[in-house]
């Protein structure tokens, strides 16, 4: 979460009893904040996810707050799940003087100085000391009255204000989750636009880029010369099959020996991150929106996908293949594109709802996503 952007709650469940929940700039930092302010601590707060039958699922062990202290009474929680397949939450607030422990939740206390401050909170720590299990994953995240946020994520480590990423600190665009990856080279972590706008023959919104129309497709050559390369991470697509339209998951399973066993067969916890190769463009003045846009290569399915559709997001299957797409200095255009391929699949028939939707023709739909990407050169390259 950050208090910048159009809507900063948009993924929170929200509720306010004898009590309010407001954006409003705060007189010291001068930067907008999220306020939560209330008579009863426990009856005006947010939630993430909105949905109270997901998880996050957010495996970075740090949460760190930018939080105002408002000399009041103060909680925040979070939920995890443990080594041991238990769910467990952790209780911070400023209101108690010890730390207890019961077998499903742990009261932490906390001392904040005046004015602003940085909590963070070590999830792996505190789980080994509470209950001698290992930190696996945060599953929610609730924040009670009376506080003022400025930034919520999670993190592998605690950072300092000037390695925080340029956009989490920028007034156009915000993230909800500030994911990280040791690669050899900096990047970049932005918000981008799904889809951009093409002129020829007539406007439309393109969403995906086919693999083979990479270099006759202006917007998408300008894109790939500039090596305007990202990469877009998600667990898994919902793709509708085009013979009985029925919804399917795909996603990539994890290899045994990362999987959790003692999770049993909830697929949910055995897939392996995806890595979707895309391309991004700068919108400009004549653009409905700020900052960046980006297309999802695809390319012909793998035999596993080609059951419900004939097209699949072009995966980058191992840490290397994309490093090599992010790196314009030694793999170029031509060469990063060879990259692109069928990934085989799991492919898994499902009725849930999808949490965002693909943009419409008139772009008047947009996907929020994080994205990775390399800063882009200012020069051209040859193919």
């Amino acid at each position: 979460l950050t208090a910048l952007g159009n809507d900063p709650l948009q993924i929170w469940d929200k509720q306010a009893v004898r009590g309010s929940i407001k954006r409003l700039e705060d007189e010291d930092i001068q930067s907008e904040v999220i306020e939560l302010s209330s008579s009863t601590v426990c009856e005006t707060f947010i939630s993430c996810p909105i949905s109270s039958g997901d998880v996050l699922a957010i495996k970075l062990p740090f949460l760190i707050l930018t939080v105002r202290n408002m000399e009041k009474y103060f909680s925040f929680e979070i939920h995890i799940l443990d080594s041991a397949g238990v769910q467990r939450r952790f209780c911070v607030n400023n209101f108690q003087s010890c730390c207890r422990i019961k077998p499903d939740i742990c009261t932490v206390p906390l001392r904040m100085e005046s004015g602003w401050n940085t909590v963070q909170f070590n999830l792996m720590d505190f789980t080994k000391r509470a209950y001698g299990t290992n930190f696996i994953e945060a599953q929610r995240i609730i924040i009670y009255a009376n506080c003022r946020l400025r930034r919520v994520f999670f993190s592998d480590k605690p950072y300092r204000e000037d390695e925080i990423p340029t956009v989490l600190l920028s007034n156009k665009t915000a993230v909800d989750i500030m994911p990280s990856l040791n690669y050899n080279f900096k990047l970049n972590i932005a918000l981008m636009n799904w889809g951009y706008f093409c002129t020829s023959p007539s406007k439309y919104l393109m969403i995906n880029a086919r693999s083979d129309n990479l270099f006759k497709v202006k917007k998408c050559e300008e894109a790939m010369m500039m090596n305007r390369r990202c990469v877009i991470l998600a667990d898994g697509y919902y793709e509708t099959c085009q013979k009985t339209n029925k919804k399917h998951f795909i996603f990539l399973p994890a290899s045994p020996e990362y999987r959790l066993k003692v999770l049993g067969e909830d697929e949910r916890y055995n897939r392996k991150l995806m890595h979707m190769a895309g391309i991004f463009i700068e919108n400009n003045e004549k653009d409905d929106k700020e900052g960046f846009s980006f297309v999802i290569i695809t390319v012909d399915a793998s035999e596993s996908v080609s059951k419900i559709h004939s097209r699949m997001p072009a995966i980058l299957e191992t840490d290397e293949d994309v490093l090599k797409w992010l790196n314009p200095d030694e793999y170029p255009s031509a060469a990063a594109a060879r990259l692109l391929k069928p990934v085989e699949c799991t492919v898994m028939e499902t009725n849930v709802k999808t949490h965002c939707q693909v943009p419409d023709k008139d772009g008047s739909i947009q996907m929020r996503i994080t994205d990775f990407m390399k800063p882009p050169s200012p020069k051209k390259q040859k193919r």
